[in-house]
């Protein structure tokens, strides 16, 4: 070799900083620390420390964690997630409800135009069902009427009835939970309103009650029917 590419290696070396050289330090299976220029793959999970030629450290490699440790923080991220998540979208409503409302009585009178609306739909939905219930008992006076020749119509119009009955009646109550979700929905919002706006005392208003269902109205009594043969009764004579 030449001399003096020998010597320009040479001098590479030594100029090489020493500071560059990295160790790996772990602890073994009998607790005794142990290093090497790389970690026993059996002992890679456990913690290491990366330590240069002076033995200072400058880097620790925490523990691999177990699987329920793993899942544990995944739990405990997607939590904080969320509730970040519920914090801004709180925050983004509040500013809603104070640009929207200029006080608590708009609040209180865009509620009851909503339960109005809601009121008209279920009255209508009551009616519908209070009807198709009447309908429904006139169809199985017929019935039993006819006794044991029932016309397949009439069963066929019975079945039909019945099923818009239970149609109706599920509306109806579709529409009854939508009012109380409406009642509570806006109750929260004027509280919370109220709280933002700094109120002495929290808000005490009620929802207003639904209107009572309106009362059936009699259906008229038959004349009753003369026996059959009966003679009619002679008008007086005039005098």
């Amino acid at each position: 070799m030449n001399v003096r590419v020998a010597i320009g290696m040479i001098v590479a070396l030594l100029l090489t900083p020493v500071a560059q050289a990295k160790i790996v330090c772990w602890t073994d299976e009998n607790g005794h620390r142990a290093c090497g220029d790389h970690v026993p793959p059996k002992f890679a999970p456990q913690e290491h420390q990366i330590v240069d030629s002076a033995g200072r450290v400058i880097e620790t490699k925490a523990r691999e964690k177990t699987p329920e440790e793993a899942a544990a923080e995944q739990q405990r991220k997607a939590l904080e997630a969320e509730t970040q998540k519920r914090e801004k979208e709180r925050a983004a409503y509040d500013r809603f409800l104070l640009d929207t409302y200029a006080s608590a009585g708009q609040l209180e009178r865009a509620r009851n135009d909503r339960l109005a609306m809601l009121d008209g739909r279920i009255g209508l939905a009551q009616k519908a069902v209070d009807d198709g219930q009447k309908d429904l008992e006139g169809l199985y006076k017929r019935r039993q009427d006819a006794g044991d020749k029932v016309p397949p119509q009439l069963e066929k119009k019975i079945k039909e009835v019945e099923g818009q009955l239970v149609d109706n009646r599920a509306a109806l109550a579709k529409l009854k939970q939508e009012r109380s979700g409406v009642c509570e929905s806006f109750s929260n919002d004027i509280a919370r309103y109220v709280e933002l706006r700094g109120a002495s005392e929290p808000y005490q208003g009620e929802c207003p009650q639904p209107p009572p269902p309106p009362t059936p109205t009699p259906s008229p009594k038959a004349a009753p029917k003369k026996p059959a043969g009966a003679a009619s009764k002679p008008a007086p004579a005039e005098k």
